[in-house]
């Protein structure tokens, strides 16, 4: 196995390196009387701390990977390098991009790009032609990102406001994965993530529950409680109602039975 490249195990800040890709289409429909309407998510990954950042764009055009990636830069910053796959939407978003941020006519840009990019700019890259395999990393994150969808929604169709916020909540779910085994030592509650490298402080989901359920008055929802025993004693007055009613059945049926003559 040859070794990894230099991006993926230096220390550098979140986002600098970065792999893109899409997946989709997703449907969503606004209105029961409406047509569905499809979505795509592209998938932003870091290479060094394998934190994902996920943007809802409308299709596939070159315009909506430019704002897809405007979006990114205005939350993570600007990234020093991008890799990406030869799609065409990104090899002719890159060159819009190029063509923004570096002033210049678009037939001047392949000439200019090693100065433009050792100033300000992205280094944009493509994995070689027909080789997948080489964005591994960030078509790794796209099948968990694939499986959480399918997972919550399975064959619904929701919409586009609702779609926004699952891929949210998707991403801090990816964000706080553990990224190495944890430790068998179960006083030790440490645990690295995605999050803890990019926002140490900062904490996603719900907040942990204080209650201590070895408290022999720990009773977390005594109307459950009752519910259940309801619910039981319902349950069990209709089996007994069934089978008394079977019983009966039964023996009216034996009692039909003629009974048997023998000689002797």
């Amino acid at each position: 196995m040859a070794q990894l490249p230099a991006e993926r195990v230096q220390r550098a800040p979140a986002f600098k390196y970065t792999g893109l890709d899409y997946m989709g289409p997703l449907f969503i429909r606004e209105k029961k009387d409406t047509e569905h309407q499809k979505r795509w998510i592209a998938i932003f990954t870091c290479f060094t701390t394998r934190a994902v950042h996920l943007e809802l764009i409308g299709d596939c055009s070159a315009e909506s990977a430019v704002q897809a990636v405007e979006r990114f830069i205005g939350r993570r910053g600007t990234p020093h390098t991008i890799l990406t796959d030869n799609a065409l939407q990104f090899k002719k978003g890159a060159s819009i991009l190029q063509a923004i941020w570096g002033q210049k006519p678009s037939e001047e840009i392949r000439e200019c790009l090693t100065a433009f990019y050792s100033e300000k700019g992205i280094n944009w890259r493509y994995i070689p032609e027909r080789s997948p395999w080489v964005g591994g990393f960030y078509e790794r994150l796209v099948d968990l990102v694939k499986r959480a969808i399918k997972k919550t929604l399975w064959k619904m169709t929701i919409k586009d406001e609702g779609l926004r916020t699952l891929i949210a909540q998707i991403e801090g779910t990816l964000n706080t994965r553990p990224l190495l085994p944890l430790s068998a030592d179960i006083n030790d509650q440490s645990i690295l993530t995605p999050a803890s490298l990019m926002a140490p402080m900062c904490q996603l989901g719900m907040p942990p529950s204080n209650e201590d359920p070895t408290d022999p008055d720990y009773d977390p929802n005594p109307r459950g409680k009752a519910t259940l025993l309801r619910q039981w004693k319902l349950r069990e007055k209709k089996s007994l109602i069934i089978s008394g009613r079977s019983g009966k059945h039964n023996t009216y049926r034996n009692s039909e039975k003629p009974t048997k003559l023998t000689s002797g």
